[in-house]
């Protein structure tokens, strides 16, 4: 993330995983069905950045036991949603 210069013009809410340390992240623009950018996250909170607006798909993984958590048509603003593995 920190080699990602790419400007956000949004973000969308807080994600907050339990059960899992470091999940995979990964973003999809809902209108293109394009996936933006997945990476592994340092903690258990993370805030994903937009550089389009609108509604968004987000998958949260835990590569160890390859479950997954699907967010669908998240839009940008405040707050918090808590993932439970």
């Amino acid at each position: 993330a920190d080699n990602y210069g790419r400007a956000a013009i949004a973000h969308l809410p807080t994600i907050e995983v339990h059960g899992i340390q470091h999940p995979v992240i990964q973003v999809i623009n809902d209108k293109t069905g394009k996936v933006v950018y997945t990476l592994r996250v340092r903690g258990k909170k993370f805030r994903p950045k937009i550089f389009v607006n609108g509604s968004h798909t987000v998958k949260v993984s835990d590569p160890n036991t390859a479950t997954k958590r699907v967010l669908k048509s998240m839009v940008p603003g405040k707050g918090n949603v808590m993932v439970r593995f």
